[in-house]
């Protein structure tokens, strides 16, 4: 079985254990960090855990000269993003540390121990080479769209249609008929004091 380690930008290197090298240990590590306040009782205990991003950690042995130790230095070097590939899959991780000893038992390479972190990106938003940007469609919007569908916006309905003539009997008519009622009462000229009697 060959083990890789690929990089967006150092290339590949390549582990088998005929030609190049061999991995020893894959170790995966994945952690929370848990809220140490109260959660209240029904609460969602997922709004108070946040996972940790996935560690890892490989060793090894490279064998036959430097070839495969030197990349795995420039992908350290350069900050790549890798993707693993063995017993276990990692994508999108770089190289946090990476650790070799040399020994007269591997005169032509050497044992190493490399631990992996993935990170998390998001994309940015971006405009493809050729594609019009959203300015220019709507400078040319006008050539496209008739005038009906472009113009402002009117608030009819927010307003009150009266008619536009009255006549002057009707208004006559209309206060005459407030002139004919009777007079409201003024109410009560004075107090009527009620007796109260301790006794």
């Amino acid at each position: 079985m060959a083990y890789t380690l690929t990089g967006e930008k150092c290339g590949t290197v390549r582990l088998d254990a005929t030609t190049t090298g061999v991995v020893i240990t894959e170790s995966v590590q994945r952690s929370s960090k848990v809220t140490s306040n109260p959660v209240e009782t029904g609460a969602d205990i997922n709004d108070h855990v946040v996972n940790d991003p996935v560690k890892f950690t490989i060793t090894g042995v490279t064998i036959k000269g430097d070839g495969q130790a030197a990349v795995l230095r420039r992908m350290w070097q350069e900050k790549d993003v890798l993707t693993y590939i063995g017993r276990n899959r990692i994508d999108s991780c770089v190289i946090t540390s990476y650790k070799a000893d040399s020994s007269a038992k591997n005169m032509d390479g050497s044992s190493f121990t490399i631990s992996l972190q993935v990170v998390n990106r998001a994309s940015s938003a971006y405009v493809e080479i050729g594609e019009q940007l959203m300015s220019v469609q709507d400078a040319d919007a006008s050539k496209t769209v008739s005038a009906s569908q472009t113009k402002a916006t009117s608030a009819d309905g927010l307003r009150t249609t009266v008619s536009a003539t009255i006549s002057s009997s009707a208004y006559a008519n209309y206060v005459k008929s407030y002139g004919s009622k009777a007079a409201s009462s003024p109410g009560p000229s004075d107090r009527k004091v009620v007796a109260f009697s301790a006794a």
